[in-house]
C-alpha cells in the first residue's frame, strides 16, 4: 500500500502543482477591456444632430453658391442672405452639441446618421436644382416662389432635409 500512496501523492502534488500554475497563468492573462461598454448609445437628438450636420453645411454651401448670382433679384437676396446666416448659427449649434459627445457615445451610430445626411445633402441638391432649373424662367417673384414650394412638396428628402432647418429640439446650453 505504501507504493500506491506515494504514487497517488505524486499523482495528486503534480496535478495541483499543475492546477497551481494554470490558475496563476489564468489570473495575469486579462481580456482586453470591452470598450463598446463603456461608450453609451446615442440618443435619438444625437442621431439627428449627426444627421444635421452635413445637411445644414450642404445648405450654407448651397445659399452662397445663391449669393454669388449678380442677377438675383434684392428681395430674394436679401431672404438668401438671412437665411445663410441663420444656417451657419444651426451649425454652430449643431457642433457645440455633437462634438463633445464623439468621444462618449458608440460612433456606429453616429457615422450612419451622418452618412445618411451627406447622402440626403446630396440628393437634396440635384431635387433644388432641377426645382430650380424649371422654376427659373418665371419672371415673376411670387410666381417662382410659388412654383419652387410646390416642386419641392413631392420630395421625401426635400422633407427629411427641411427638419433641419430648425434646431429648437437641441438642449438650450448649445
Amino acid at each position: 500500500m505504501g507504493t500506491k500512496t506515494t504514487r497517488l501523492a505524486v499523482y495528486l502534488s503534480g496535478a495541483l502543482a499543475y492546477l497551481g500554475i494554470a490558475l496563476s497563468t489564468h489570473a495575469q492573462i486579462k481580456p482586453p477591456p470591452d470598450t463598446t461598454s463603456t461608450a453609451r448609445q446615442p440618443t435619438q437628438i444625437d442621431l439627428r444632430a449627426a444627421y444635421c450636420r452635413p445637411v445644414v453645411a450642404n445648405t450654407i454651401g448651397m445659399l452662397a453658391q445663391s449669393l454669388s448670382d449678380e442677377n438675383m433679384p434684392a428681395n430674394l437676396r436679401n431672404a438668401a442672405t438671412e437665411q445663410h446666416a441663420a444656417a451657419i448659427t444651426r451649425s454652430r449649434r449643431l457642433e457645440l452639441y455633437i462634438l463633445p459627445r464623439i468621444n462618449v457615445v458608440d460612433s456606429a451610430g453616429l457615422i450612419a446618421a451622418q452618412t445618411r445626411g451627406k447622402v440626403d445633402a446630396a440628393r437634396f441638391s440635384e431635387w433644388t436644382q432641377g426645382c430650380d432649373l424649371k422654376c427659373k424662367s418665371t419672371a415673376d417673384t411670387q410666381m417662382r416662389i410659388s412654383c419652387t414650394q410646390q416642386c419641392n412638396e413631392g420630395s421625401d428628402v426635400v422633407t427629411r432635409v427641411r427638419d433641419c432647418d430648425d434646431v429648437s429640439w437641441l438642449p438650450m446650453n448649445n
